[in-house]
């Protein structure tokens, strides 16, 4: 057995790396090039980087100006978070023994370097939680669940998620959204961003389609409105303009700077995916609403249930794609002066003690930010895969 996978694999070096004189040079070079990015990058972060300035301002990255002693708010959801994951990756994906042992060194790094005390011990109950839930769920068949009720269960879960923390963060006092920062705030402000424009771009997309001129218009209006002006202007108008344009009416006008920012960042994403939704829905054939009519169904039942799910299949790369850029373009919200990730990397390196440190700070951002596309760009991979996508 082992044999035959050796051979197969020095086959595919041979065939598709050095299978003619061009492409063993290129081969060569792009090796020798990889090793020197490696080896280079290997000898900074173990070697020749200061991590101190991340350690010291580890809870300032994480959490920003989130106020001390009301973390246990975010506990449920960071560890129902990690079973999700956990459930999800069993479901959708399997681990192989180098991804297991990869994060199995990630995590370790994480909690020899960046974390002690009280919040090591949270996040390692949170990933054991996670590891359970990737182990029970792969025995789904030793308690008798079918494998359905364990999706639903999932993806269920996923949806009540953001509901529950945002519950948390506001019973018994709750803690104000501008005590919000850190990454925690980046990922908040994409999550309400992304579950906005889930919700309004389809239905705008609907209405651009739409055959009644009083719905049509004011989509086509809204739509093109909204794209013709940046991410950062938008912003800005939210920070300068929105609080005179909004009533006094239970005190609208007066509504702090981050639920502006969540305003704007879920109007800016229902356009754009509405767009990208309105490509769906004119990728598919007319036959499909005629084949619903001639099944009974009314007009309802035709766009959700069959033109809607076909429409979304077809753009789901594209989805993924505008969620990424919006997790990315959150960061654009420390112009409004708000400390997120950006923010409190910037104020961890201005700190007089760590001045110089940017490269560290910068790296462990950068690395932050990659991780978050990286799984949203591999549960695209796994749904395409799944749904069959791109097979002729």
């Amino acid at each position: 057995m082992i044999n035959i996978k050796t051979n197969n694999i020095l086959f595919w070096i041979k065939n598709n790396l050095f299978n003619d004189l061009k492409g063993s040079i290129l081969t060569v070079i792009g090796l020798y090039i990889a090793i020197l990015i490696f080896f280079g990058l290997f000898k900074f972060i173990f070697i020749n980087a200061d991590w101190e300035v991340v350690i010291v301002n580890f809870r300032l990255l994480i959490l920003g100006r989130f106020p001390i002693g009301q973390e246990w708010r975010l506990i449920p959801s960071l560890i129902l978070s990690c079973i999700l994951i956990g459930m999800s990756i069993s479901i959708w994906s399997k681990l192989n023994l180098i991804k297991i042992i990869l994060l199995i060194l990630i995590l370790y790094i994480i909690f020899a370097v960046f974390l002690s005390g009280f919040a090591s011990l949270i996040i390692g109950i949170a990933i054991i939680s996670g590891c359970l839930a990737y182990v029970l769920s792969n025995s789904y068949v030793l308690f008798k669940i079918k494998l359905n009720l364990l999706k639903k269960i999932t993806i269920y879960g996923w949806i009540l998620l953001l509901p529950l923390t945002l519950i948390l963060l506001n019973i018994n006092g709750g803690v104000g959204t501008e005590r919000w920062g850190g990454v925690f705030l980046n990922i908040m402000l994409a999550a309400i961003g992304i579950s906005g424009g889930i919700i309004f771009g389809p239905l705008l997309a609907l209405g651009r389609n739409s055959n009644f001129k009083s719905i049509k218009y004011p989509c086509i209006a809204y739509i093109e409105f909204i794209r013709a002006a940046p991410l950062i202007g938008w912003l800005f108008l939210a920070r300068f303009v929105l609080p005179t344009l909004l009533p006094s009416l239970f005190e609208l006008n007066k509504i702090d700077i981050v639920i502006r920012a969540m305003i704007v960042l879920v109007g800016f994403s229902s356009a754009y995916i509405a767009e990208i939704v309105r490509g769906g829905l004119q990728s598919l054939p007319k036959g499909q609403r005629e084949a619903g009519m001639a099944l009974g169904l009314n007009e309802f039942n035709i766009t959700w249930f069959i033109i809607i799910p076909q429409a979304i299949r077809a753009v789901i790369p594209a989805l993924v794609s505008q969620f990424i850029a919006l997790w990315k373009d959150t960061t654009l919200v420390y112009a409004l002066s708000l400390t997120e990730l950006l923010g409190a990397a910037n104020a961890a390196v201005a700190q007089p003690d760590f001045v110089g440190k940017q490269i560290e700070v910068f790296l462990f951002i950068a690395v932050i930010f990659w991780a978050f596309s990286y799984i949203m760009s591999r549960i695209s991979s796994k749904m395409e895969t799944r749904l069959g996508l791109g097979k002729w």
